[in-house]
C-alpha cells in the first residue's frame, strides 16, 4: 500500500524499530536525523533511547512523494501503469505524471541534506529515512553530483532495502564516500 506521511509504525514495526536500536548500543553518535514521517519519527525515538543523542526531524529526509491520487491505494495493476510511466520518464528533470516528486527533485533534495552534513565535521549520525531516498542517497556516493535517472534506475534495480536495515557510508576528508555496510537487518532474524 502507499502509505502517507501520518502512517504509524505496526506492531511489527515497533518491534523492527527495537530491533535496529539495540544495534547501535556502545555506538557513539552524535546526531539522529529523521524524516518527518511518523513511522520514521517513531523508530528514531527508538534509536534515541538507546544513543542519546541530539534529534533533528527534516523534511529533507521524507520519502519519494509521489502522485498523490495512489496515497492509501493498493499496489495494483491500474497502479503500475503509474509507476512504470514514472521509469520511463526517470531521465527527463522537467517530467511529473502528476503532483509527485520526479528522480531529479528526490536528488536535489538529498545534495542539499548532504551539502548542509558536509558542512559538519567528525560527526557521526544516524539518519532515519525511506528506501526510495536511501537508494538517491548511494546514487548520489556512487555516481556524484552529476547522477542522472539513469544511472539511479540501473543502480535502484540492484539495491533493494528491508526496513530497518542499517547502510553505512563514511565519508574522507575530501568528501569522498566510502559504503561499510548496505541494508544489513540481521536484527530482523
Amino acid at each position: 500500500m502507499h502509505q502517507s506521511p501520518d502512517t504509524p509504525l505496526s506492531k511489527n514495526g515497533r518491534k523492527q524499530a527495537m530491533g535496529v536500536a539495540k544495534r547501535f548500543k556502545g555506538v557513539k553518535i552524535d546526531v539522529v536525523y529523521s524524516s518527518r514521517y511518523e513511522r520514521a519519527i517513531e523508530t528514531a525515538e527508538a534509536v534515541n533511547k538507546v544513543v542519546h543523542a541530539a534529534r533533528v526531524k527534516t523534511d529533507l529526509l521524507n520519502e519519494w512523494r509521489g502522485p498523490s491520487e495512489l496515497q492509501g491505494q493498493e499496489y495494483d495493476a491500474k497502479n503500475q501503469d503509474i509507476r512504470n510511466a514514472r521509469l520511463r520518464h526517470i531521465n527527463e528533470p522537467k517530467w511529473h505524471y502528476s503532483d509527485e516528486e520526479n528522480f531529479f527533485d528526490v536528488r536535489d533534495r538529498a545534495d542539499r541534506f548532504l551539502g548542509q552534513l558536509s558542512k559538519k565535521e567528525h560527526m557521526s549520525v544516524v539518519l532515519v529515512t525511506h528506501g526510495g531516498l536511501i537508494r538517491v542517497i548511494m546514487a548520489r556516493a556512487v555516481f556524484g553530483k552529476g547522477v542522472d535517472g539513469k544511472a539511479f534506475r540501473k543502480l535502484m534495480e540492484l539495491l533493494n532495502t528491508c526496513n530497518t536495515g542499517i547502510t553505512e557510508l563514511e565519508r574522507d576528508k575530501k568528501g569522498n564516500w566510502r559504503l561499510i555496510t548496505f541494508n544489513d537487518y540481521a536484527h530482523l532474524q
